[in-house]
């Protein structure tokens, strides 16, 4: 999207809240030149801003959404490495719910999730529900979606930190399956 796409919409949600400039302005402590060179497409937020903008306008969780994809600076192309996801996913519909009900949650008073973990042994199936989650809410990510498989079934063969902190989107490992694997180590070098 562009500068264009984000003013229109942040007309629109001021309109649809029915206030004015001033008093966007006034609630959200952004100027009212800022606002208006953002709503004629003349700039874009940053991120401080944006949020004190959401706050002042109340929107729902759609319109946030677009607000927030729609202020995004595009520079570069977001990585997209999630796996593909399955076509017939079945089971864990509990679990799905209450995660998808909790980042609904944050989401509606414009909070993030930083961490979020499911745990079990081997094999139980954590893969599978959590790469079908964040197919479901892509569209929340505008920035990009990373993916690194951490374990495998394979003695050994888990990705170190080290490693995996350095699969991000500017490094060469740009898919989930470039990601190197730690090879076992020797007993002597335990």
């Amino acid at each position: 999207m562009d500068q264009g796409t984000f003013g229109r919409l942040l007309r629109e949600a001021r309109q649809r809240s029915l206030l004015t400039l001033e008093s966007v302005a006034q609630a959200s402590g952004v100027s009212v030149r800022a606002i208006s060179d953002m709503e004629r497409g003349r700039s874009l937020p940053r991120q401080a801003t944006l949020g004190e903008l959401l706050d002042a306008l109340e929107p729902g969780e759609d319109e946030r959404r677009r607000l927030v994809h729609a202020a995004a600076r595009r520079t570069r192309r977001a990585p997209e490495q999630l796996p593909p996801d399955l076509t017939d996913f079945r089971g864990r519909g509990e679990a799905l719910a209450a995660v998808h009900g909790l980042t609904a949650r944050v989401a509606g008073r414009g909070g993030h999730v930083v961490i979020s973990a499911i745990g079990g042994m081997a094999g139980v199936g954590k893969t599978a529900p959590a790469v079908h989650w964040a197919h479901q809410v892509a569209d929340r990510f505008p920035d990009g979606r990373l993916y690194v498989n951490a374990a495998s079934r394979s003695p050994g063969a888990s990705v170190s930190p080290t490693r995996s902190r350095g699969h991000s989107p500017s490094s060469a490992a740009s898919s989930p399956s470039a990601v190197t694997r730690r090879k076992p180590s020797s007993p002597a070098r335990r």
